[in-house]
């Protein structure tokens, strides 16, 4: 698959590091080093920005790729960002909003899949943009000609934070580990006691803790999206960006979710089960293991960050 933006390509490169270091490799797996260098070469052509296949993943993969080559600088613990991730932030940044009610933002694709391709996840994909921007050597941010971009977008972020859903929230919380201005202190505070709230017994927590969610015709998206049982993928991405946000394992909720993880890895697979909100694909080779995918990506990064 030569696609960065398509299915959960994403979460796999987010996690390499984490799982280069747990496994004690000197670099990423060769599925990250092929994907990332493909970003690389996508970024660096000329007509990288329009992508003529799917028009509405033009603003979309931009900030997805800078997202990925700001990620590997960091993992590769690179002193100055990477002459491709130079050039994939400005290309990110060559899309954003700049005027009117969406002002700092990026738009987003619609594909009507929960969570991360609808008319709301606008939020969820500029919190990705500041997950790029964090990324980045800390000289980065400081630079007189971005001043006004990141204020925009940490505007947006701020702004709109208590009008989300947890799921986007998480992804804002996370961005902020690097960038703290972009969540409030109080913001933060309520949407942890919200999520504290939330959790399963069992430590997990479940996707209609994350939502709410849209309606959709088909019953088992519907019983997932309203239902309580823990989920790999919403208690994963849960921990995930709690502990990238700096939450502390000494959390006795994190300390639960973190052991539902550990007890929850499928032995066969070595992967983490999760559910689909846009209904069962078990036949699809692809479309079948979306979620369970991005689930363990989260899974490894979290718990990779536990023993910190």
């Amino acid at each position: 698959m030569a696609c960065a933006s398509c299915h959960t390509v994403l979460p796999d490169l987010l996690a390499a590091p984490a799982l280069a270091r747990t496994l004690g490799l000197s670099v990423p797996s060769p599925f990250a080093v092929v994907m990332t260098d493909r970003v690389r070469d996508k970024v660096m052509r000329p007509d990288a920005v329009q992508n003529k296949r799917i028009g509405y993943l033009r603003s979309a993969e931009p900030v997805i790729y800078a997202l990925v080559l700001a990620s590997d600088d960091r993992g590769q613990r690179r002193p100055a960002l990477s002459r491709e991730s130079e050039e994939g932030l400005r290309r990110m940044w060559s899309e954003q909003i700049r005027t009117g009610e969406n002002k700092g933002s990026w738009t987003w694709p619609d594909a009507s899949e929960d969570p991360w391709e609808t008319p709301e996840s606008v939020y969820y994909g500029t919190a990705l943009a500041a997950l790029a921007v964090g990324y980045a050597p800390a000289e980065y941010t400081r630079r007189p000609e971005l001043r006004e971009q990141i204020e925009e977008m940490s505007e947006y972020l701020r702004s709109r934070f208590h009008e989300q859903i947890i799921h986007h929230r998480l992804a804002a919380l996370w961005a902020s580990s690097n960038l703290p201005g972009i969540v409030s202190g109080s913001d933060r505070e309520s949407t942890l006691a919200e999520l504290w709230r939330t959790q399963n017994d069992d430590g997990g927590w479940s996707w209609s803790a994350l939502g709410p969610w849209k309606p959709r015709p088909d019953a088992f998206a519907a019983a997932v999206a309203t239902g309580k049982d823990s989920d790999g993928y919403a208690t994963a991405f849960a921990a995930c960006s709690l502990r990238e946000a700096g939450v502390s394992v000494s959390a006795p909720q994190l300390r639960r979710a973190l052991a539902w993880l550990s007890g929850h890895q499928d032995a066969k697979t070595g992967g983490w089960p999760a559910r689909s909100l846009n209904g069962q694909n078990p036949d699809d080779p692809v479309l079948g293991h979306l979620m369970e995918d991005a689930a363990t990506a989260y899974a490894v990064v979290a718990l990779s960050k536990a023993g910190d």
